[in-house]
């Protein structure tokens, strides 16, 4: 079979550090692009031609991939079978409109869109394209979504790991406003930076199955257990599963995160192995690899480890509903 003709829109060039927000693409879609057979680069567009030349020169791209200045141009290529958009989020509906016009299939990072509406907008357009669809919401495809959702399954706890809320109640409170904004080389560009968004929040409710479930995520400086910033607890009539890891982001994965099993209430909690990702994948460097296993899910049609639009949307809505109900104003 030939391979996926890729697009890639927001390319950055080779970086200095070992990760920068600004070259999330260049350090996670593009080695995961280049690592998988059922894919092959074809086109990078940014923000102009000039731009997308420097960032096909700087990682010594094949002469054979063409370079764009629009979202317009490459949806219009027709040796383009798949657009990636991995920008800033407040470009993401600008962007993918013309790929999606175009029925290309398409994927762009998450969050869908920079707010519900725009988010339902791009659900609403997709469903008429006939394209396949889907969300770079790496943390689906992770070794530890799925072993956990297996997990569960067995105990009889929750379904799909967590489900949604039928009620749900939400505080959020910014308890340090001013914050230093540090470039991508590290370096300090303003060091009272003061933001608008919470950096504690407290959610609890009723989930849909009738499970209880609370979730209160802030930063500490100054942690408990330094070694597992990150636990979540899943507590059953069967048993209870404890996922930990050193890093309190989700979804990039961490080679020391874990999960431990404890089955009734006497048992001793018992380290869960992970299942294998295959050589391709441990290969790549940590940052790419839940990205490059959403990239096989696509090419796959597996919907159980990447969501589509239509899923980020919901999504999109329960986060809505915990934004309103704890009234939080930035």
């Amino acid at each position: 079979m030939a391979p996926i003709r890729v697009g890639l829109i927001g390319l950055g060039p080779k970086g200095t550090g070992e990760f920068a927000y600004s070259l999330w693409s260049a350090v996670s879609h593009l080695p995961s692009i280049q690592a998988l057979p059922q894919y092959e680069l074809v086109a990078v567009a940014n923000s102009t031609v000039e731009s997308a030349k420097r960032s096909i020169a700087s990682h010594a791209l094949p002469s054979t991939v063409k370079a764009y200045g629009s979202p317009e141009d490459i949806a219009n290529d027709p040796n383009v079978d798949l657009v990636v958009i991995s920008v800033y989020v407040g470009k993401h509906l600008r962007l993918a409109k013309p790929a999606i016009l175009a029925k290309k299939d398409i994927i762009v990072e998450w969050p869908l869109g920079a707010s519900l509406a725009e988010t339902e907008e791009l659900a609403e357009l997709a469903k008429g394209s006939g394209a396949k669809v889907g969300v770079a919401a790496q943390g689906h495809a992770s070794k530890i979504s799925l072993k956990l959702k297996e997990l569960v399954a067995i105990l009889h706890s929750f379904i799909d790991v967590l489900g949604n809320f039928s009620k749900v109640q939400a505080v959020m409170k910014t308890q340090f406003p001013d914050i230093p904004i540090v470039s991508s080389t590290g370096q300090v560009v303003n060091p009272s930076y003061t933001k608008t968004s919470p950096d504690d929040i407290f959610v609890q409710g009723i989930l849909e199955n009738g499970a209880l479930a609370s979730i209160n995520f802030f930063k500490s400086e100054t942690p408990v257990t330094p070694s597992r910033e990150l636990v979540w607890r899943i507590t059953g009539t069967e048993g209870e599963i404890e996922f930990s890891s050193p890093e309190h982001v989700w979804q990039f994965g961490h080679p020391q995160a874990e999960i431990n099993v404890r089955i009734g209430k006497d048992g001793e909690p018992t380290k869960v192995e992970l299942d294998p990702q295959g050589a391709v994948i441990d290969s790549l460097p940590q940052l790419a690899q839940n990205i490059a296993l959403v990239y096989e899910a696509f090419a796959e049609g597996d919907t159980d480890k990447f969501p589509t639009f239509e899923k980020a949307a919901e999504t999109h809505r329960l986060l809505q509903r915990i934004l309103d109900v704890s009234g939080f104003e930035a």
